[in-house]
Order: structure tokens, then C-alpha cells, then sequence
């Protein structure tokens, strides 16, 4: 399992007052293999090869980020610059 936890922060570069914050979480779970015990013993088993093989967190980070910040409740208001990107 991965897991992904960071603290956001915005701010004003004069004054360094903070003018917003938000926390980003993300996390990848193994496969269960679908066959009871055994199925998650071998999900698990190839999850940890292929974990040592490639390293999911930079993408992992950068999903919780941009939910975090594109989020309609939480995340940055929109500006000038702002992408048309769908997520």
C-alpha cells in the first residue's frame, strides 16, 4: 500500500502571510486478486515485486495535489491562468 499525505500552502510573497492552506491525501491499495486469501496473498506478493520495480509515488502525489486544489470546496479559487483540464 502507498500512501501519500502533504500540507499545501499559498502564500503572499511580501508579507509571508499564509492566504491558503489545504491538506492533499491519496493512497493505492494491492489488488485483492479476487480469490479469497490466496488471491490476496499473490495481489500482495506481486504488488511488492512491481513496488520495488516502480516507484507509483511521484504519480500518486500528483493525483492528491490536483484533487486538492481543483477541488470546488476546498481548492484554489480560479484565477487568470487557470487550465481547462478535467480530471
Amino acid at each position: 500500500m502507498i500512501v501519500v499525505d502533504s500540507e499545501l500552502k499559498l502564500v503572499d510573497a511580501r508579507t509571508g502571510a499564509p492566504l491558503w492552506t489545504g491538506v492533499a491525501f491519496a493512497q493505492q491499495s494491492s489488488s485483492d486478486g479476487g480469490g479469497g486469501l490466496a488471491g490476496a496473498l499473490i495481489g500482495a506478493v506481486v504488488s511488492q515485486i512491481v513496488g520495488s520495480i516502480v516507484d507509483n509515488t511521484p504519480k500518486l502525489s500528483t493525483m492528491a495535489n490536483t484533487n486538492l486544489v481543483r477541488n470546488p470546496n476546498q481548492g484554489l479559487l480560479p484565477g487568470p491562468y487557470q487550465e481547462d483540464v478535467a480530471l
